[in-house]
């Protein structure tokens, strides 16, 4: 149980609960007043993200544990991942928002070549990797179809985050 963990270690707890939109008053203060004395929680916030109900009174509270200290990053920097790193994560993505359910979560990409032509324009080619042969004929999709879906998608994201033209060659192998 994660909450006997945190009180193990003498944590603070506070739970929010959201979607209370759902439930009649009525039968929500019950539920908060079982769960705060079972667990002995610091603080409870009932919320309804949705309604923005509550939100403001959580923040306000919420804003009394925040340390004060100097920033670790520079305002400036989104992330510590590398480039290469962003590609794959970006055309790993796009893969799995197009083919949904068909494929495993197990699908590694790896880019073989990421080069910037003239400060305008990067050049991309990646291997999807898969552990199984039927994969491929889901991947391409017919007439190359899906592939092509995948391509235009995660060219898309790769501008969005690069700002500069993608040019973006992918190639599905069997992992072994």
């Amino acid at each position: 149980d994660i909450i006997n963990k945190f009180k193990k270690d003498n944590k603070k707890i506070i739970v929010i609960l959201n979607k209370i939109d759902l439930i009649k008053k009525v039968k929500l203060i019950p539920i908060i007043n079982d769960i705060t004395k079972k667990y002995n929680l610091f603080e409870i916030f009932p919320v309804s993200a949705k309604f923005n109900i509550g939100l403001d009174e959580f923040l306000f509270n919420i804003k009394k544990f925040a340390i004060i200290k100097k920033w670790i990053y520079d305002k400036n920097i989104t992330t510590d991942k590398n480039h290469l790193f962003i590609s794959n994560e970006i055309t790993r993505n796009s893969l799995l928002v197009n083919l949904s359910q068909e494929i495993p979560y197990s699908l590694k990409v790896i880019t073989k070549k990421w080069k910037i032509i003239e400060k305008k324009r990067i050049v991309i080619h990646q291997s999807i990797l898969i552990s199984k042969k039927q994969y491929k004929k889901i991947i391409l999709g017919k007439n190359g179809f899906m592939i092509k879906k995948i391509r235009i998608h995660s060219q898309k994201e790769l501008l969005k985050f690069f700002n500069k033209q993608i040019h973006l060659y992918l190639e599905v192998i069997l992992d072994k």
